[in-house]
């Protein structure tokens, strides 16, 4: 199920209290820059997924979704505020501290850009995540497109991917490392000085073999993960882009032709079993 959207009346409310500033104390970092372009980044204080920093479960959607629950960030602060020494108490204290600052002088912004573009972008994603789920008939290979995921937590998850792919690398390169060692000790194993013409082949391919799950199977799966987790981000990247600078047709079309393409992914895409 994708995720539910975010109240434009609210984030027309937190970019007005926000200065058009990031709430981290000391930084200037702009949210809409002079081009129209949402180049900040709207926050949970409490997680809207279960992985996500400071997760809550007793919360109802619209309680994830909150004005209090929401604040404006740039990008590298997003990022280090998911570190748990920022609590719940004093992320609300820094965009309380923040929003003080701008209380008598609002940051205001024509909102009705957001409606269209917002409710188009919400509806794609919910199309996404039906057509992965109901239309894709792979089912125990299915590969699931969580709709959900934000940037930050795109990012995050590719990183986490990638680590996976490291791990499996080094294991191949201890293993090609410990090839001849392992030869000769199934050698002494079987009580065998050499190996006969005969064996030669079964030989061969039990150790020219033994990494064959981790090549073909570990290693595909962990690549068309990120590869799309890399697409879901560059669409969503894209919107952002666009949702403060409508007029661009360029944007539009490289959109269209991204978002085309990932329905049809949505119809097919698995993994390696």
């Amino acid at each position: 199920m994708s995720r539910k959207p975010v109240s434009l009346n609210i984030i027309k409310s937190l970019l007005a209290n926000s200065g058009n500033k990031c709430a981290f104390p000391g930084c200037n970092h702009i949210i809409v820059n002079e081009d129209h372009k949402l180049v900040g980044e709207l926050c949970h204080i409490e997680a809207y997924s279960p992985n996500g920093a400071r997760y809550n479960p007793r919360h109802t959607i619209e309680e994830r979704n909150s004005y209090d629950n929401l604040v404006f960030l740039c990008h590298k602060h997003h990022n280090e505020t998911h570190d748990l020494k920022y609590t719940v108490a004093v992320l609300k204290k820094m965009k309380l501290e923040h929003e003080g600052n701008y209380s008598e002088n609002p940051y205001t912004i024509d909102m009705s850009i957001f409606y269209k573009i917002m409710s188009q972008n919400t509806e794609y994603w919910n199309e996404v995540a039906y057509i992965n789920e109901f239309e894709n008939q792979l089912v125990e290979q299915k590969y699931e497109i969580n709709t959900e995921l934000s940037q930050t937590e795109l990012i995050e998850s590719i990183r986490e991917d990638l680590n996976s792919l490291e791990i499996l690398t080094v294991m191949l390169q201890n293993s090609d490392l410990t090839i001849s060692t392992d030869i000769i000790d199934f050698l002494n194993e079987n009580k065998l000085s050499s190996i006969k013409d005969d064996d030669k082949e079964e030989v061969q391919n039990l150790f020219s073999n033994r990494n064959w799950e981790i090549h073909n199977i570990g290693v595909s799966n962990w690549m068309l993960s990120i590869s799309m987790k890399l697409m879901q981000l560059e669409i969503k990247c894209m919107q952002n882009e666009l949702l403060l600078n409508p007029s661009n047709k360029l944007l539009k079309h490289k959109i269209q032709k991204l978002e085309d393409e990932l329905k049809e992914i949505a119809k097919t895409i698995g993994i390696v079993d």
